[in-house]
């Protein structure tokens, strides 16, 4: 027994827990550290907040705004408001996400937001290039390109359609939508 507590008090065990544990706190804090927060990315209506929890939301950003108009992450999320809202509110949610934009917004949620509120409001020159940008910090992202496969279909550009659909075809080989869409870019080519 009386080993057994020479060995606790040895100068080797010291270095050996300064030199095992250190290491492995020092990595936690780093992956803790610099670990990417998840971040809320609601796109379907049925991810949306209630319409309730909506104006309530838009009336504390408005709130919020008066006092620091130039508060970013105020004007991201009043984009993010309008945008749940629906196509009514798309204009307010443009304006929104310009302004924040303009006052330096890095976050690239609000290319898809705004590629999807252009394309909606029927402005495809204005969509696609949001998509793009998108695409290049997102590029797993099926259904944004998918979405860009079909502005490219609509505004007659057919190989870059072709390009997109084959690309989102790669990451889900069994949807019909895509084969079909594929088939049609292909079809107006005149590619039988």
């Amino acid at each position: 027994m009386v080993s057994d507590v020479k060995r606790l008090n040895s100068p080797f065990d010291f270095y050996w827990l300064v030199f095992g544990v250190v290491p492995f706190l020092a990595v936690w804090w780093t992956v803790r550290l610099y670990t990417v927060p998840v971040i809320p990315f609601p796109r379907q209506p049925a991810e949306f907040r209630p319409e309730d929890q909506l104006k309530k939301t838009q009336e504390d950003l408005t709130a919020v705004l008066e006092k620091s108009p130039e508060n970013i992450s105020a004007w991201i999320d009043l984009t993010m408001a309008h945008f749940e809202q629906g196509p009514d509110h798309y204009l307010s949610a443009l304006e929104a996400l310009e302004r924040a934009r303009d006052l330096g917004a890095l976050d690239d949620r609000l290319f898809y937001y705004a590629a999807t509120m252009y394309e909606a409001t029927g402005l495809a020159d204005y969509a696609t290039p949001e998509y793009e940008r998108f695409l290049r910090h997102r590029p797993e992202d099926a259904e944004a390109r998918l979405r860009l496969g079909n502005l490219y279909y609509r505004t007659e550009e057919l190989e870059k359609a072709i390009e997109q659909f084959r690309r989102v075809l790669a990451m889900r080989p069994e949807d019909p939508l895509v084969i079909y869409n594929l088939a049609m870019a292909h079809r107006d080519r005149g590619q039988w």
